[in-house]
């Protein structure tokens, strides 16, 4: 895992969240779910002249943005990206992970929303199989 709070998605919260499969995430899924999903940006992306996504309904062809642009898309369906340094060095151990709390949203608020989208059973057990799934 990556820390507490912050995981990979499991692939049938993907299916149901964004309608994508695994290998097919894209920030376009975005615009179609009001399931509260961070997006996680890497640092070094922030000033890139083009990005490029496959659209959500395959890989056929691609989608080229500015990273600007990529902001503005987000912003425009109810995200705020947060930049990381994803290569930043620091000191992690398994007795002191990194603390990436504050990058999730509110605990229990990304279950409930799947919950009342039904993406989720209530009381079916565990979470959701939002479990970690490494990295």
């Amino acid at each position: 895992g990556m820390g507490k709070g912050l995981r990979l998605a499991d692939d049938s919260i993907l299916l149901a969240a964004l309608s994508v499969k695994p290998g097919g995430v894209t920030p376009l899924a975005l615009q179609a779910t009001q399931v509260p999903i961070r997006v996680i940006i890497d640092e070094k992306l922030r000033n890139a002249q083009r990005l490029h996504f496959h659209p959500q309904s395959g890989n056929d062809a691609t989608v080229s943005l500015s990273a600007e642009d990529l902001v503005a898309f987000l912003k425009h369906v109810g995200r705020e990206p947060t930049f990381v340094d994803l290569e930043l060095k620091v000191a992690v151990s398994k007795d002191a992970p990194p603390d990436l709390a504050h990058l999730v949203a509110e605990k229990g608020a990304a279950e409930a929303a799947l919950e009342a989208a039904g993406l989720t059973s209530a009381g079916g057990g565990g979470d959701g199989g939002a479990g970690d799934k490494g990295s």
